[in-house]
């Protein structure tokens, strides 16, 4: 998933679209799910549909993963807890009303250990939240960069108390690309092992806070000015603030 939805995507002056499905992913898709764009990348509302059946429940709630999880659960409650971030993002429903967070126990999580994939869409109204810098670790095993929004203006996201590394983009950034995002926050996450063309770390093109952030890279890469509340070390060959 490079763009849009993770069912679904279309752009580039493609018609309004209705859906008509025996069985989808889940029963009322969001954006995370099939997306429309226009030519600057902002989200369009022309896809309508006729779903009869879901594959997966969708949970208006914080939801609860760890590596020693299983995706059958429902991830209601930390005894019984998903096991990959990726599904936990195709079941999590939130909105500027009810924010809801995605609590990642300790542990690795990574396409080769715990079978989670990247690059993925950050969310709005979704925060993302770790154990700990140290003890939480989401690697995309070199394989592609982390997280990006899949459309512009995604709001209010945060990322808070993991690790990211590992990640690589020959067209892009190697762990965080966000591109038009607003009210969102980048706090306690340590970064390394990022490689791309743009930069190795965090792209960014509007206000994010970053707070807090243990950086072991060779380049960060915006183009607005950020809110840099705590950032170690600030020992880069590339700070593009104009």
């Amino acid at each position: 998933m490079q763009v849009g939805g993770t069912d679904f995507h279309k752009s580039n002056g493609c018609p309004p679209v209705h859906i008509i499905l025996d069985t989808f992913t889940v029963m009322n898709p969001q954006p995370y799910h099939t997306s429309s764009i226009n030519d600057w990348a902002y989200p369009l509302d022309d896809i309508s549909y006729d779903i009869q059946n879901a594959k997966l429940e969708q949970y208006n709630a914080d939801l609860f993963v760890s590596p020693t999880g299983d995706d059958n659960n429902t991830g209601l409650i930390q005894d019984e807890p998903l096991k990959t971030l990726s599904r936990a993002q195709l079941k999590i429903v939130s909105d500027s009303l009810h924010p809801n967070a995605i609590y990642l126990d300790k542990g690795l999580y990574s396409p080769s250990s715990n079978g989670d994939f990247f690059p993925m869409a950050l969310r709005s109204y979704i925060s993302i939240q770790g154990s700990g810098k140290d003890t939480t670790i989401l690697s995309a095993d070199s394989l592609s960069h982390i997280f990006f929004n899949a459309w512009a203006m995604t709001k209010d996201f945060t990322l808070k108390n993991l690790t990211l590394c590992n990640g690589f983009d020959h067209d892009g950034i190697g762990l965080i690309n966000v591109y038009e995002s607003i009210n969102s926050n980048i706090e306690n996450v340590k970064m390394f092992n990022g490689g791309g063309s743009f930069g190795s770390g965090i792209f960014q093109t509007r206000s994010i806070s970053l707070k807090k952030i243990l950086r072991y890279l060779t380049a960060l890469a915006v183009s607005r000015p950020l809110d840099l509340e705590y950032l170690i070390p600030l020992t880069t060959r590339k700070l593009l603030i104009p």
